[in-house]
């Protein structure tokens, strides 16, 4: 099959000026569909190479990705899945990294704790000052435990921006390396003012 009849998403105009491109620049990588025999399209990388000589030569390669296409659309679809879960039960999740102090939040956390996402994940220090100034110390020392390996539960309340409070259960949980040392902590946090106030 030639090319044109072998590319599944660009036409031959398309097909003319990808070449004259590589012959250009001398070297690409892109993904396209192909079509097979039977006129079903499946996912391919092409990795070309041109070689400048008498007669101009392109070396092309393709590899088949349909399986890893598959793949990074399932987990598409679970993590939109586990988006909608997280805005149903009002839940998020969180991750924390030891060593470099870096905090990661889903999206659901923020409406949660009444912190703006545009400003980013809040550090630790800020994030623990917003919690009610009773609380503060409890959490504080169950998350400092979990760094040395030791889970947690606990409830706790949050001053939100408008100076309403909310309640909160947090659970962590540290993560070990190879060596046994903890340098991860991860949980979760559920908004439960509702239950909280019934």
């Amino acid at each position: 099959m030639h090319i044109p009849e072998l590319e599944g998403n660009m036409g031959p105009g398309d097909v003319a000026a990808k070449i004259r491109q590589v012959q250009h620049r001398g070297y690409d990588r892109f993904e396209t569909k192909h079509r097979r025999k039977d006129g079903q399209l499946y996912d391919v990388e092409i990795v070309v190479q041109y070689m400048e000589d008498d007669n101009g030569r392109l070396f092309v390669f393709s590899n088949d990705i349909s399986q890893r296409k598959k793949s990074e659309e399932m987990i598409d679809v679970l993590s939109q899945t586990w988006q909608l879960a997280q805005k149903a039960a009002n839940i998020g999740y969180w991750s924390y990294n030891i060593k470099g102090r870096e905090p990661v939040w889903s999206e659901q956390m923020f409406p949660i704790l009444g912190f703006d996402p545009d400003k980013g994940v809040p550090d630790y220090e800020r994030f623990i000052e917003s919690l009610h100034p009773d609380d503060r110390i409890n959490f504080d020392d169950a998350f400092q435990a979990a760094q040395s390996g030791v889970s947690y539960n606990i409830e706790a309340r949050r001053i939100l921006p408008d100076g309403s409070m909310s309640w909160f259960n947090s659970q962590g949980f540290p993560r070990h390396g190879n060596d046994g040392t903890v340098f991860e902590v991860f949980g979760t946090l559920q908004d439960i003012t509702e239950r909280k106030n019934a």
